[in-house]
């Protein structure tokens, strides 16, 4: 039995529209259930977006991260870039 105050949110959203960056940032966390998608945590979260484009705001090309998590998806990236040449 849920609480009286839960309520149940139903969004349909194309995962390939581009949206305002500030609801991209909402509905990523909204969907991420406020926690980073990569450790759990629930502090200082960012939101990334996966192909380096910070004009495709579509939610297909995003994921919810904290700052630290954000902070080694980066490094990571990096070091990628510099072996592959890309």
């Amino acid at each position: 039995m849920r609480p009286r105050h839960f309520v149940d949110v139903v969004l349909r959203v194309d995962l390939f529209e581009q949206l305002p960056h500030n609801t991209w940032v909402k509905l990523l966390k909204l969907m991420a259930k406020d926690r980073c998608e990569e450790c759990g945590s629930e502090q200082n979260l960012h939101a990334h977006h996966m192909d380096k484009n910070t004009e495709n705001n579509c939610l297909a090309n995003g994921i919810c991260l904290c700052a630290s998590c954000h902070a080694n998806w980066h490094v990571e990236l990096r070091q990628k870039t510099a072996l592959t040449g890309l």
